[in-house]
């Protein structure tokens, strides 16, 4: 009988260690995973509401995101949007953008997501001499730098027509 009082402790002590350390499995697996992604590159996609504007005439812009990584791809840091007609540049603007440090967005594996929708309303210039941009084929380049890679890019022909 003096043998089962040893016995049993050791089979109680044998099976506490086992539930912390399963208990810590679980809590390390849990929090390695909150910020796990992987590096690029992403594919983009930029489309327009319609097939052609007229002067005055709100331009909407989307860019999406296709992800076709097995991981998750952070989002990126900067945006460069970029306008030109005949090789020549009517306007551009970037757009830093900050995560907190403990959590990084991402896009989901094998997915396509709409990323952001801007307009334009058709002029450029400085803040205080906007003008309206003549009619013609004007091409938008969109630039997105991230964590997980360095450069891609998408464009688009947006077509204005003269006024009826």
């Amino acid at each position: 009988m003096l043998m089962q009082k040893p016995r049993r402790f050791h089979v109680i002590l044998a099976v506490a260690i086992l539930l912390i350390i399963i208990a810590g499995v679980i809590v390390v697996n849990w929090y390695t995973n909150q910020n796990r992604y992987g590096p690029g590159p992403v594919d983009m996609e930029v489309t327009l509401d319609k097939p052609f504007y007229l002067p005055n005439e709100n331009v909407t812009i989307s860019i999406y995101v296709k992800n076709p990584q097995d991981w998750p791809v952070p989002q990126p840091s900067y945006q460069w949007y970029r306008i030109e007609k005949d090789g020549i540049g009517y306007g551009g603007y970037g757009l830093h953008i900050d995560f907190a440090s403990d959590k990084i967005s991402t896009f989901p594996p094998h997915t396509k997501t709409l990323y952001t929708t801007i307009g334009w309303n058709q002029k450029t210039g400085l803040v205080s001499n906007r003008t309206l941009v003549e009619p013609g084929n004007y091409t938008l380049t969109v630039t997105l730098t991230g964590y997980g890679y360095d450069v891609d890019s998408g464009n688009i022909t947006i077509q204005i027509r003269p006024p009826p």
